[in-house]
């Protein structure tokens, strides 16, 4: 069973300093490489993504913060998804995903986690 906690690192902690494997659009995180998850680095549109139905949400002032600095730097860290039948739902990251709806964001950058059941995510 995969431990997700593990997947919260920033992309500076993965990158180590090194932007040699950027993709050629300039995007600018690591991909991610754990054992025993597979995971894809994309740019995903905020309309297609749902924060988790469990999730109390976050108080507006938290939110328009973190707005304010997106609008200033962007999106510093991918927020974590996984796809369901529907789009995609939020497993790390709800309050990044709010923010860049705020600031006006059409898409975020996003670690997609792949074959990872909402039981993973519970008792991870």
């Amino acid at each position: 069973m995969c431990k997700l906690r593990a997947i919260s690192i920033s992309a500076m902690d993965l990158r180590n300093g090194d932007t040699s494997f950027y993709p050629p659009d300039s995007f600018p995180f690591a991909p991610i490489s754990l054992p025993g998850v597979r995971m894809s680095l994309e740019q995903i549109r905020c309309v297609d993504i749902s924060p988790d139905p469990g999730s109390a949400g976050y108080p507006l002032h938290e939110v328009e913060a973190l707005a304010a600095d997106i609008r200033e730097h962007g999106v510093l860290r991918p927020v974590l998804l996984r796809a369901t039948p529907s789009g995609y739902v939020i497993v790390h990251g709800e309050r990044r995903w709010r923010a860049a709806r705020m600031a006006g964001l059409d898409a975020v950058p996003a670690y997609l986690v792949h074959d990872v059941t909402r039981h993973d995510v519970v008792t991870a």
